[in-house]
């Protein structure tokens, strides 16, 4: 039997499952709030409301003191979010004994904030891949020659005629001076067509 060589996976999916696990573990709270959840409906559904009363103290506490910590520290930079509406609307479920309503309120809060990094992170990666990106240089076409020279992007003068070739990254802004062209804008508008 011949020997077989197995790559390692470095698709997309194994990459968005690795991001998702990290994700995850950097989440502890979130998860904490999750496992708290899915406890307290389960006691709720068995009906051991003073075992659930228990989690959902003990959870809701630490969400409150963890996010009223952050709060106060927020304000004393200034900053005014609507953390205390949550907090607020959680300390109120545990005064009217509306435990299971408290956590799903806790995981809004932490999974809101897991989503924020999510997207923020993304971005984050996004900008940097376009800037990464980012050509170094332009082919000017000499006004004399014709001859098309290669120079620093620092160097390009309002008013140069610059030659794109096929494939390579618009150097600068500028008028198209060709009958036709197509242009992969997508790494700027998002959008997955060329125009």
């Amino acid at each position: 039997m011949p020997a077989q060589t197995i790559a390692p996976r470095t698709s997309e999916a194994s990459h968005a499952m690795s991001s998702t696990v990290e994700f995850l573990r950097n989440r502890k709270l979130m998860m904490f709030v999750l496992v708290g959840l899915v406890t307290g409906v389960m006691l709720w559904l068995t009906g051991a409301e003073m075992a659930l009363g228990v989690t959902a103290y003990l959870v809701l506490g630490i969400v409150i003191v963890i996010t009223a910590i952050d709060m106060f520290k927020d304000l004393m930079r200034g900053h005014w979010g609507l953390d205390i509406l949550a907090v607020i609307a959680m300390i109120a479920t545990l005064a009217v004994q509306e435990y299971v309503a408290g956590l799903i309120i806790a995981l809004m809060l932490t999974g809101g904030e897991a989503l924020e990094d999510l997207a923020a992170r993304r971005a984050s990666r996004e900008l940097d891949q376009l800037l990464n990106r980012a050509p170094a240089f332009a082919g000017r076409i000499h006004p004399v020659t014709g001859e098309v020279e290669r120079i620093a992007i620092e160097e390009v003068k309002v008013g140069d005629e610059l030659l794109v070739r096929s494939s390579e990254i618009l150097p600068v802004d500028g008028v198209l001076l060709s009958d036709h062209a197509t242009i992969d804008e997508s790494s700027v508008t998002g959008e997955h067509r060329s125009r």
